[in-house]
């Protein structure tokens, strides 16, 4: 018996969340009628196909589930066919969000919680220069970042050291997201993404502008803030809060 999973109706840039409430949808319409009276309840509960919040399913979660299930399939004898599926997980949208993050701000955490809930995986790249001084290393924004999205199971954090456009090339990643605050702001975006993509050509640059709230957020500006001992609770994160004011009195 093979139980069909068909997407060959689903646009071709479907959504994580769509793609996953309908692959779940037409495995858990297939599991009454498909398991057999032999198996027993307590199988029978291990198969039972739970909701999800839209934030927290993945395309590679959702394949492990669905191979998950076709593994136990087979042990009674029964398969899941995939059909389409597996071209749609390579349509996944994954976008790379590059920056130096010296230090990481509720602006930048604004931008990746609005990417989470677009896209299905987001790469944050903190970019390496050791020409460049810096108030952390690239080591300890890479933790202090990891920190911050760990709520994100589709984020990951990474640190680079080359063109952007290789470590998107590296992971087949073909979009990339700034925040831009001002019109100043949009002017250079707009001459870095025409940069990389007289680099590479198939790469694309979605410009997202700031929340409101968050748009005199600048590095330098809470840098010089926590130096003078003023309030940044609202700028940043606490852990990043907390690393800079400990990072700036040893400098006293």
């Amino acid at each position: 018996m093979v139980l069909p999973v068909d997407l060959e109706g689903a646009p071709s840039l479907v959504s994580c969340s769509s793609l996953a409430r309908r692959c779940l949808r037409q495995t858990g319409e297939f599991l009454a009628a498909a398991v057999s009276e032999n198996v027993c309840s307590e199988e029978k509960k291990l198969l039972q196909v739970q909701p999800c919040k839209r934030e927290q399913v993945t395309c590679n979660s959702l394949v492990r589930s669905i191979a998950g299930l076709r593994k136990k399939f087979q042990a009674w004898g029964l398969e899941i066919d995939l059909g389409s599926f597996s071209r749609y997980h390579a349509r996944m949208l994954r976008v790379v969000f590059p920056g130096t993050f010296d230090p990481p701000t509720n602006g930048h955490l604004n931008i990746i919680q609005r990417c989470a809930a677009i896209y299905d995986e987001i790469e944050v790249v903190i970019a390496m220069n050791r020409r460049k001084d810096s108030t952390f290393t690239p080591e300890e924004r890479l933790k202090l970042m990891q920190d911050m999205v760990s709520a994100f199971p589709n984020v990951r954090v990474h640190v680079w050291d080359r063109l952007i456009v290789e470590f998107a090339e590296k992971i087949g990643a073909r979009l990339m997201v700034r925040g831009v605050r001002a019109l100043s702001d949009f002017e250079y975006e707009f001459e870095l993404s025409l940069i990389n993509r007289g680099l590479d050509s198939r790469i694309e640059t979605v410009l997202l502008p700031t929340d409101p709230k968050y748009f005199v957020l600048r590095s330098s500006a809470i840098k010089e803030l926590a130096r003078l001992d003023g309030d940044i609770s609202g700028m940043v994160p606490a852990n990043v809060a907390t690393a800079l004011r400990d990072r700036l009195s040893e400098s006293v």
